[in-house]
């Protein structure tokens, strides 16, 4: 969960990022459907492992933690959490999109 994996295409001898996904089948997923498309040819398609977290990971993470705030017993306690965690979720899950699509960090 501590990593990420960039999705990058050499052309004219610079590595571009295309992609950021958050597990690597899904990066082997994304390479086969633009080798497929004939976008990009295999040779000038990898994926590179890279350090951080990516925003849907978060999001899951925040969710299954929302679920959880059910067992806490007192009400209000239980309302302020559950209000919390379901913002982060909603927050990272939206967040990064242009990040996620190869572009600069918009978060």
């Amino acid at each position: 969960m501590p990593y990420y994996y960039e999705i990058l295409v050499h052309t004219l001898d610079q590595d571009k990022v295309v992609r950021c996904v958050p597990t690597r089948r899904d990066a082997e997923r994304v390479i086969a459907e633009l080798i497929h498309s004939d976008m990009v040819s295999r040779s000038a398609i990898r994926w590179e492992r890279r350090r951080g977290l990516h925003p849907w990971s978060m999001g899951i993470l925040c969710g299954g933690l929302t679920l959880l705030t059910l067992l806490v017993p007192s009400e209000w306690p239980r309302i302020g959490l559950f209000l919390i965690l379901l913002a982060l979720t909603a927050g990272f899950v939206t967040s990064g999109w242009k990040w996620i699509a190869g572009g600069t960090d918009d978060r």
